[in-house]
């Protein structure tokens, strides 16, 4: 058979219900559109709200990429060359060829999320008229979609997992209406921005060759489904390749037995992955979970969505008069081929832990649009049991809910955000405009060292190199990137909270660091017992807690007087050429010998990490 010779299920369904719904598809396909644009809107306001505004997974993924524009920025940067080394190479090639064109590498960042949600809202809206052809659903499934992307920053971030909604959602439309060359050009175009959807799609189309059919699973009769299913899992395997074949330049992936021993993913570090709630750690675990994390919250905003996405097998089971409901089911039974699917990869990265990943990567958005595109289609299956009569007014009262619910909702969540001071979108604003412009006026292979959380955006705002980043640089994955990290971070600790000379000018000799920015505040009290990047290191050193019990002034507090080259409110910018030169004659022979020891203990780390 050929593949144009087989009619989607739309076809046979549109005749029995084009009667009920007058309203053109386009109109309903624009409003959907609409209330899409309207949830970007405050995300978007906030992006551009000022000079220094960026979101907060980009200054880690994006940041590199300013490299394109200037390729001297980030010479011999650890964290450009990783974040640049694991980039899924269309990803790459997307931002690469926006600036080519002479785009601003932030400005296309901030403007990436308005066309992936609306293309994420097309499909969404197409794929339920391929299951239950009536515009309104489309446009319902379309209302709840945008709100679970408010929610979350994956799509506001234009990062990969960003570019999985509208993949996906295309891969499922064009799978529905048997279009063979865009299904297969979706599979590649996943595989080249977020290739751990890949086996998804892959799992997905080796059960489209089961049918039940008389209460029996029997194989499906038609060569287009083996011809789609061979090609489909041939380019799945090519994309895919060069991933599985490539070795990393920064060591062997995470053990499960060296990850049980971090504390970055112990209950209380930045990465929390292994806790000893099994539901959290099943279930609700922002990396190891099952589902996603917003719907263990009971949120009232997520749980209608839950509820009726789980009704849709028992309202196909029992389809009792509805015509619509009967003729649905097959077309309909790709949701749950695709929701196996994904349980089947969590398994299989629970299985093979951090080899594939995080599991819960390979639930988590095809759930929120499995539940989006379920909730959809029970309303409109539910709606054709009512008698002709009812219908209409029914139908009239859900549009103007849900549309009622849409707008509320959204005025509710920008309200809710400005409350709690907690920026719409999780975009990250600079308030130190005099600092990024120091640094940016500084050669552009300098490196900045510093404990403090705002150096975090020195990378995005003053594009300088930094020595060490908080949680979100620190990715404990790659053994090689993150023992390095690590040391850094200890080696910094111990100087700053040092009373010894010849242990600061050690670290000075050991990193050619051009800069140290302290903050005032770091040496009382309340820092040290407050601040989250300590804890994560309170079990391997203890020179924060030691200075402060001792009640002295530490090396770096009484030199930083002399070195200071610029004072911006608490924040003091020193010298790090001028520590040396202070430094050098007081302990140059002590600081010889720790320096030799922090080297053998550096190198040790980096062989028991290979």
């Amino acid at each position: 058979m050929r593949w144009k010779d087989i009619a989607p299920c739309s076809s046979r369904l549109l005749p029995a219900i084009a009667p009920l719904f007058q309203k053109p598809t386009v109109i309903w396909l624009g409003l959907s559109l609409a209330i899409a644009l309207l949830y970007c809107l405050p995300a978007l306001y906030t992006a551009f709200s000022g000079e220094y505004v960026v979101q907060d997974d980009a200054r880690q993924h994006v940041f590199w990429m300013q490299r394109f524009t200037d390729p001297g920025l980030f010479p011999q940067d650890l964290f450009a060359d990783y974040f640049q080394s694991v980039a899924p190479w269309g990803y790459t090639q997307l931002y690469q060829g926006a600036v080519s064109l002479g785009l601003d590498l932030w400005t296309v960042n901030k403007l990436l999320p308005i066309v992936i949600t609306l293309t994420a809202t097309a499909y969404a809206f197409g794929t339920v008229l391929q299951l239950v052809p009536i515009p309104p659903a489309g446009f319902v499934t379309t209302v709840f979609l945008n709100q679970t992307f408010i929610e979350r920053d994956d799509i506001v971030s234009a990062t990969p997992a960003a570019f999985f909604y509208p993949l996906f959602l295309a891969f499922l439309y064009y799978l529905l209406k048997k279009a063979w060359f865009p299904c297969v050009l979706s599979i590649v175009l996943l595989g080249l921005f977020y290739p751990q959807g890949v086996p998804i799609m892959a799992l997905v189309l080796g059960f489209r060759l089961l049918q039940w059919q008389q209460g029996r699973l029997r194989f499906s009769q038609m060569s287009a489904d083996y011809w789609l299913w061979g090609i489909g899992w041939l380019v799945a395997l090519g994309v895919l390749l060069p991933y599985l074949l490539q070795d990393s330049a920064y060591g062997p992936v995470l053990t499960p037995t060296q990850g049980q021993d971090m504390f970055a993913l112990s209950s209380e570090g930045w990465s929390r992955f292994f806790v000893e709630d099994a539901r959290k750690y099943w279930i609700c675990g922002k990396r190891s979970g099952l589902v996603p994390t917003e719907w263990c919250e009971n949120d009232l905003k997520i749980l209608p969505q839950i509820w009726l996405s789980l009704a849709l097998p028992v309202i196909l089971a029992f389809p009792g008069r509805s015509r619509l409901t009967r003729l649905s089911t097959p077309g309909i039974s790709l949701l749950f081929q695709a929701a196996a699917a994904s349980t089947i990869c969590f398994a299989a990265a629970h299985l093979f832990l951090f080899n594939l990943h995080l599991p819960n990567r390979y639930t988590e958005h095809s759930f929120r649009i499995l539940v989006a595109l379920g909730m959809g289609i029970a309303i409109a299956l539910l709606l054709d049991r009512f008698p002709p009569s009812r219908r209409q007014r029914i139908r009239s009262g859900i549009l103007l809910g849900v549309s009622v619910w849409a707008i509320v909702t959204l005025m509710l969540y920008t309200f809710v955000k400005d409350a709690d001071d907690d920026p719409i979108g999780h975009y990250v604003r600079g308030e130190f405009p005099q600092l990024y412009a120091y640094f940016r006026g500084q050669p552009k292979d300098i490196q900045i060292a510093s404990l403090s959380r705002e150096v975090n955006v020195f990378p995005s705002f003053a594009q300088r190199s930094i020595f060490v980043g908080g949680e979100g640089y620190t990715l404990p994955y790659h053994m090689g990137f993150y023992n390095e990290v690590r040391q850094r971070t200890i080696s910094l600790i111990e100087a700053q909270y040092s009373f010894d000379p010849a242990r600061v000018y050690a670290f000075l000799l050991q990193y050619p660091i051009d800069f140290w920015l302290i903050e005032r505040t770091m040496f009382t009290a309340q820092w040290i017992q407050k601040d989250e990047w300590l804890k994560q290191y309170a079990l391997e050193t203890t020179a924060p807690q030691t200075t402060l019990k001792a009640g002295q002034l530490t090396v770096i507090q009484t030199l930083a007087k002399t070195c200071t080259t610029l004072e911006v409110e608490e924040f003091q910018v020193l010298d790090a050429n001028c520590l040396r030169q202070v430094l050098k004659p007081m302990a140059v022979d002590q600081a010889l010998e720790i320096h030799r020891d922090e080297s053998e203990r550096t190198s040790k780390s980096q062989t028991k990490s290979g």
